[in-house]
């Protein structure tokens, strides 16, 4: 997929956490995705799931909703 879409380094993180558990490269491509201007709805998203892989680690059961915003932005 091309990286410069945000919908896929939001769901290459999901796949290190969920698939590989590597929070670190997951996060990578989180922040990554913040810096592809992504609406104040996929923001929050974003920081959201680093901010928990930065407290818990590994996080399930995020995907749903930024998936949608990203294919959907307005």
């Amino acid at each position: 997929q091309n990286p410069k879409l945000l919908s896929a380094r939001f769901n290459l993180a999901k796949l290190l956490l969920e698939f590989k558990n590597d929070p670190e490269k997951a996060k990578t491509h989180l922040q990554a995705g913040l810096a592809l201007n992504p609406t104040p709805q996929q923001t929050q998203v974003l920081k959201n799931l680093l901010e928990r892989i930065k407290k818990t680690g590994p996080v399930k059961g995020t995907g749903q909703a930024l998936n949608k915003r990203a294919r959907n932005p307005g």
